[in-house]
């Protein structure tokens, strides 16, 4: 496996535009508990097992990554440089981890000021209103925005205050909750 790993990274990575994290991966690959096992006695439980102590240390949008270079340098060495492997390759049939990159994060005190400040009226003259709107929902408070007749977004805003006899309204006639015929 290690001189399929370094025939790889010497004549193939070479010529991609990911390069350098490409050859630190495979000096990687080179370090790990796979190097020095035959191409051809590589299982997907070894890959598995690479996967999973990877995992340990670095997120699995990392470990997605890593694992396709590994698959690509074993389909390299099938299709061009002679290798057999009678079950395929091992890689491509290991289970990749999901990948999960949300993010949550709350503005700090005097982030969502700054915001409305940076939102020009000339290139987004909607979306300084649509902001209003979400922090009108935030914080309970009045919401302000154009009228439906208004052509122009900079014309005078019309003011609409939240009523609690709305939200009972709503309530009311079904529209919060969920009904299902049984």
């Amino acid at each position: 496996m290690a001189q399929v790993l370094e025939r790889y990274r010497d004549t193939i990575t070479s010529t991609k535009r990911c390069a350098d994290n490409e050859r630190y991966a495979i000096n990687g690959f080179l370090r790990s508990n796979l190097a020095p096992v035959r191409l051809d006695k590589v299982t997907p439980a070894r890959v598995a097992k690479y996967r999973d102590l990877r995992l340990e240390d670095v997120k699995p949008a990392t470990v997605v990554r890593e694992l396709g270079w590994l698959q690509h340098a074993i389909d390299i060495a099938c299709s061009d440089w002679g290798q057999h492997l009678p079950d395929g390759n091992p890689a491509r049939q290991v289970r990749r981890p999901k990948i999960d990159n949300r993010r949550e994060r709350r503005l700090q005190q005097g982030e969502w000021q700054a915001l409305l400040d940076a939102v020009s009226d000339q290139r987004t003259p909607l979306l300084k209103p649509l902001l209003r709107l979400m922090e009108a929902q935030r914080t309970d408070d009045e919401v302000y925005f154009p009228s439906d007749s208004a052509r122009d977004v900079r014309h005078e805003p019309v003011v609409i205050e939240r009523t609690d006899e709305a939200t009972e309204t709503d309530n009311d006639a079904g529209i919060n909750k969920l009904e299902t015929d049984a």
